[in-house]
């Protein structure tokens, strides 16, 4: 059996893809720096006719450090739960492939399967504590 029928996803594909979306990331990052900046001088362009231009200023930049603030909160809030989405889907691949193994090597060698399991019980009770 290869590793991409173990693991269930073909690096080489993956990788490209990664690029690809990679390369088109950076272009409308870059895209959104020039609408941002364009949209920041329109505002303070306008600010100015009602406030003082270095008020102007100040106001356009509040709003940015606000925008940037809610933009960082929201990526911490979804790259978490990303995690643990990866982390939970990691652990049942690893049992669904590891389990019928592991059955079966028991059902063979009882003694070892034994101290197998109170290893991992102890190992489990151990971290519980800490």
């Amino acid at each position: 059996m290869s590793a991409r029928g173990l693991i269930g996803f073909d690096g080489d594909l993956l990788r490209r893809r990664g690029v690809a979306a990679g390369v088109l990331a950076g272009v409308v990052a870059l895209a959104v720096l020039v609408i941002v900046g364009a949209l920041a001088a329109a505002g303070q362009i306008a600010l100015t006719r009602r406030f003082d231009p270095d008020i102007a200023a100040l106001i356009v930049a509040g709003v940015a450090s606000a925008v940037a603030l809610a933009a960082a909160i929201g990526f911490a809030v979804v790259m978490g739960r990303t995690r643990r989405d990866v982390e939970k889907a990691v652990r049942a691949s690893a049992v669904a492939t590891l389990a019928p193994p592991a059955l079966s090597l028991a059902l063979r060698h009882k003694k070892l399967a034994g101290v197998a399991i109170a290893a991992g019980v102890g190992f489990w009770l151990a971290r519980r504590r800490s």
